[in-house]
């Protein structure tokens, strides 16, 4: 899945923590080698995820970007593609922030990457 990231709700975790509209587009039966557009203005966030099928947790796919005209983000996948977004940086995280200010809430936020995400870019502004 991919959404345009708007903002960070800290109540919940994974893609619902992401505030902000998705792309239609982006699904787990979209073509392979196939080019996309996203209409979004420059500065604008923008979240890929790609959950692996079996499931696999470490296997899952993590692209945040930030539209940046001139730029272009990759992420190689588990299985060897690679996920390529022209007009954009790769946003990096961590989790340093998530834990921080929100170990109360228990591992199952603290390890949520979305919610990392949401918490590095959001709630440090």
């Amino acid at each position: 899945w991919g959404k345009s990231v708007i903002g960070f709700d800290s109540r919940v975790h994974c893609a619902k923590c992401l505030i902000g509209d998705y792309d239609r587009q982006l699904t787990k039966n979209m073509k392979t080698n196939h080019w996309f557009d996203i209409s979004l203005t420059e500065g604008s966030f923008f979240y890929i995820c790609g959950v692996s099928t079996p499931y696999i947790w470490k296997n899952n796919a993590h692209l945040p970007v930030v539209v940046k005209g001139g730029a272009m983000a990759s992420l190689k996948l588990y299985n060897g593609d690679i996920l390529v977004v022209d007009g954009a940086e790769q946003l990096p995280f961590d989790d340093s922030v998530a834990v921080k200010k929100y170990s109360h809430l228990g591992k199952k936020f603290t390890t949520c990457r979305n919610f990392q995400f949401g918490a590095h870019y959001f709630d440090c502004r």
